[in-house]
């Protein structure tokens, strides 16, 4: 298996307080989402969820509010975070059939192994239990001069670029069910969010990025 995507290959022009303000705002950004799909997965009856790379722990957190039981995963697992421990998604360090949910937060595109990830999430998950998609980005459908300069940053650390079609293809493949949905990111940003985006891209961003949210269910 290829070594894991750490947090230094995802933002490697940025401090490690800024990594984690970005996610940061990035989380907040798609609370509506998140609560939309809560209420979806009925989470209010599941007693142990798993989110798989956790980040800073922004969406981690709220799952521990809601769940009796919510641990995360991380390659690069931030300092202070409860119940978290490191690894990658294509080999999870946790039994079958332990968890009702999976949540991936902005982390299907930086997994080096989709059929590995897939696998262990069927074997972790209870029959019946589902991967939740909150806000997984169709770089590959972003057009134009920011799209390419998007797109060029992810390909050349080796990071997937879906479609919304190719997606629903690549979980129907590996016995899920998708009842995934489309978005589109306001490109109206913050100052902060944009002053982020400039030091990843070396300019201003200025895109409206597509978003694909949902529930697989296995």
């Amino acid at each position: 298996m290829a070594e894991p995507i750490l947090s230094s290959d995802i933002f490697p022009n940025l401090t490690p307080a800024e990594a984690a303000r970005y996610l940061e705002l990035q989380a907040g950004r798609t609370a509506a989402i998140r609560l939309h799909l809560y209420r979806k997965i009925g989470i209010a009856h599941m007693t142990a969820v798993l989110e798989v790379g956790c980040g800073g722990g922004a969406v981690l957190r709220e799952l521990q509010k809601k769940v009796p039981f919510a641990a995360g995963l991380d390659p690069s697992p931030y300092a202070g975070l409860k119940r978290v421990v490191g690894g990658a998604g294509e080999r999870l360090p946790f039994k079958a059939a332990g968890f009702q949910a999976l949540f991936f937060h902005y982390a299907l595109l930086w997994v080096r192994d989709l059929n590995a990830l897939f696998a262990e999430a069927h074997r972790v998950l209870v029959p019946g239990g589902c991967i939740v998609l909150l806000a997984e980005p169709l770089i590959g459908e972003v057009t134009g001069t920011d799209g390419e300069a998007f797109k060029r940053m992810h390909d050349g650390a080796g990071i997937h670029t879906f479609t919304f079609t190719g997606l629903n293809a690549i979980l129907r493949e590996h016995g899920f069910i998708p009842a995934l949905e489309r978005a589109m990111e306001d490109a109206a940003s913050e100052p902060e969010w944009d002053a982020l985006n400039a030091k990843l891209l070396g300019r201003k961003m200025d895109l409206c990025l597509p978003l694909v949210y949902g529930v697989a269910t296995s």
